[in-house]
């Protein structure tokens, strides 16, 4: 993908939530990643997202896809889990696993306007990432 113009690029991990109510067990698109992006495409924007998770968790990426949002997928062993329980107004969160960090090598040749950077555990992002984008828009949500 060569010279993409896009207004955000979001980079983060696409996870899969399950939420468990009682007996209740749901699971559902999630993470900052999703999320912002969505908000983003609603607004008029246009979004491209960098993410990545197991081969058989690709169908977390629908709601984007019927979206028109532009995905840039890299595979990994895993994909990032969160577990959220329920009991009564208060839920307890627990990871369940994690997609694999990204790195320069996962950022393909694209300008956008400004780069989202949405981490959601402390591997997601290495340092030497957000130096080499040092010199770019960078919004950072950790």
């Amino acid at each position: 993908m060569r010279n993409f113009t896009c207004d955000v690029c979001v980079i983060g991990h696409i996870t899969k939530d399950i939420i468990r109510i009682g007996n209740i067990r749901k699971e559902l698109p999630g993470g900052s990643a999703y999320y912002v992006s969505m908000a983003l495409k609603s607004l008029g924007l246009k979004p491209f997202v960098i993410t990545k998770l197991h081969k058989n968790d690709e169908y977390l990426l629908e709601d984007l896809k019927r979206n028109d949002i532009t995905i840039f997928l890299r595979e990994s062993e895993r994909t990032t889990i969160f577990e959220n329980v329920y009991k009564g107004d208060l839920g307890t969160p627990r990871v369940m696993s994690v997609a694999s960090p990204f790195t320069i090598r996962d950022l393909p040749d694209i300008t956008p306007s400004i780069s989202y950077i949405g981490s959601l555990t402390k591997s997601d992002i290495p340092a030497d990432m957000l130096d080499f984008l040092k010199n770019a828009r960078v919004a950072l949500d950790v």
